[in-house]
């Protein structure tokens, strides 16, 4: 879908329906070939999103001296809460995902708690497949492996 879907839907406070703004749903790491999207002319419950329930950590935004200009971090975050995803700090989350360069202490800390650091490739492919993928399911989703 075109990124103004998620403006929209944003702006409205709701999930619009998301014909008009269709595109292919992306290449599919696991197909290796573009993916169809699936369509519902219906919103779907925010229990049935796909990162429903998700408590995720923004990291390497604006701010950070590294990544995302802070736009491009509001426009991140809207998409994981329009997904379902709670963001929260980085004490109270699951995964990171990482929108740019991280500081070796940030990487150290989240390392201590045991957490993934997924790149933004995790949520690109788990929002075309509708499905949650494994933090670890490719090499592209793992943020320390992909930039190097």
């Amino acid at each position: 879908m075109q990124p103004e879907w998620v403006i929209e839907c944003c702006r409205q406070a709701t999930v619009i329906p998301v014909v008009p703004y269709l595109l292919s749903a992306g290449f599919s790491l696991e197909g290796r070939a573009v993916a169809r999207g699936k369509t519902s002319q219906r919103p779907i419950p925010i229990t049935d999103r796909v990162l429903y329930n998700v408590h995720l950590h923004l990291a390497g935004g604006a701010g950070s001296g590294h990544g995302a200009s802070e736009s491009e971090r509001e426009e991140w975050e809207a998409l994981l809460r329009a997904s379902g995803a709670i963001c929260t700090t980085l004490a109270k989350c699951q995964c990171v995902v990482s929108l740019g360069n991280l500081k070796k202490s940030f990487v150290e800390k989240a390392r201590a708690l045991d957490l993934p650091i997924v790149s933004t490739e995790w949520v690109v492919q788990c929002l075309i497949h509708q499905r949650r993928f494994r933090t670890n399911a490719h090499r592209q989703f793992d943020f320390l492996q992909s930039t190097n």
